[in-house]
């Protein structure tokens, strides 16, 4: 008896609060996972696999709400395929479509092959370039389930019975940049202008509305979604990400450094000199300080150390950090005409120069800044 009276209890709190459960258990599963970067070999299987909280989410409150016949209607939305094939046509070639419109912008400018270095190899590679986009296609459309099915099969209908579709998108795209933008609580995504988080926020509801036109169209298709879902990632991976952005418009320079062990020197640069950080491949550990990435490499490193500089607000004050830290400086906290900087030497002596605003009320030590005299 009191099983079943948890069970009722369960599922009464669970229609009760149905719009806000799964968005709150989602953005908790997605960024607790995400958080795991930093700690694991393999970044980019976290992310994977914290992408799949909207699912999950989905799933815990389908089954607390309606029990079995909850999951089974939600999970069906995966089944539902014979929808038409002028709506696998739309999931396939919108987005594409209009991303050969913008670089046909180009190509009316008469410079299409100068601002797309790569089309060369794009016409030479093109069979080995769309096995490469087909398999891009069928995996995205695998692991976009993971989100999809928490958005668009789960979410999505039971606004649509509260308020009009275009209300229902909006909202649904709002909650979702709010989901991608987790690293403003320390968790996968960079740093970003607010001028790329209105562009953002602009793209993902504009596409919400496309993505609530398929499902409503295609009896409740989550198979859909996720196709559309694939195409539009790799879309822009493989054909707008080759577009030029103007010289201006350049966000940040990241330098590569060599390293020896690179699990290790990412710890180092996580857990010691407070970097956020993970390893994204075998290869390649990327970490990152307010928005600005370093790119570790494994495969160990020349005897010329290399130097990276990092701008930072006062020096000063990262001085009693890292001295608290036992952190190995090469140079002590010392005046320039150009900086006031100190000199850190990481675990494979790389030397990371952090400078700020030079000091009025102390004398200019210009030679031998750099070993040579020279800034």
């Amino acid at each position: 008896m009191a099983r079943l009276a948890g069970n009722v209890a369960a599922s009464r709190f669970a229609d009760r609060y149905g719009l806000a459960l799964p968005f709150a258990l989602a953005y908790l599963i997605s960024w607790s996972v995400w958080r795991l970067e930093g700690r694991v070999e393999n970044g980019g299987l976290v992310i994977w696999l914290g992408s799949a909280g909207p699912a999950l989410a989905a799933v815990l409150v389908a089954a607390l709400s309606r029990g079995r016949q909850g999951l089974e209607d939600l999970l069906s939305r995966l089944f539902v395929w014979r929808v038409g094939v002028k709506w696998y046509l739309i999931a396939l070639f919108l987005v594409p479509a209009a991303g050969l419109g913008i670089a046909g912008g180009y190509a009316l400018t008469g410079n299409l092959t100068a601002h797309l270095p790569g089309a060369e190899a794009w016409r030479d590679t093109l069979g080995l370039q769309l096995v490469g986009i087909g398999s891009a296609v069928a995996l995205g459309t695998l692991i976009s389930a993971g989100e999809e099915l928490g958005w668009r099969g789960f979410a999505l209908p039971r606004f649509q019975e509260r308020v009009h579709p275009l209300a229902s998108s909006a909202i649904i795209g709002f909650l979702l940049v709010v989901w991608h933008f987790n690293g403003f609580l320390g968790g996968q995504a960079e740093a970003v202008s607010l001028q790329d988080a209105l562009f953002f926020l602009l793209g993902t509801v504009s596409a919400s509305v496309i993505y609530t036109w398929l499902f409503n169209s295609t009896r409740g298709s989550v198979l859909i979604a996720c196709l559309f879902h694939a195409v539009y990632d790799v879309t822009v991976m493989w054909v707008l990400a080759v577009l030029p952005l103007p010289t201006s418009a350049t966000r940040r320079i990241n330098p590569s450094l060599d390293v020896q062990d690179l699990p290790a020197s990412v710890r180092y640069y996580v857990e010691v000199l407070g970097f956020a950080g993970y390893v994204e491949t075998p290869a390649l550990g990327i970490v990152e300080s307010d928005g600005h990435q370093i790119h570790l490499r494994n495969g160990g490193r020349d005897s010329s150390p290399t130097r990276v500089w990092i701008g930072v607000e006062d020096v000063a004050v990262l001085y009693e950090q890292y001295t608290a830290r036992k952190v190995k400086l090469a140079q002590e906290p010392t005046n320039y005409t150009w900086a006031y900087q100190m000199i850190v030497e990481d675990l494979d002596r790389n030397l990371l120069v952090f400078g700020s605003a030079p000091l009025d009320d102390e004398p200019f030590h210009d030679q031998n800044a750099w070993g040579t005299g020279v800034p």
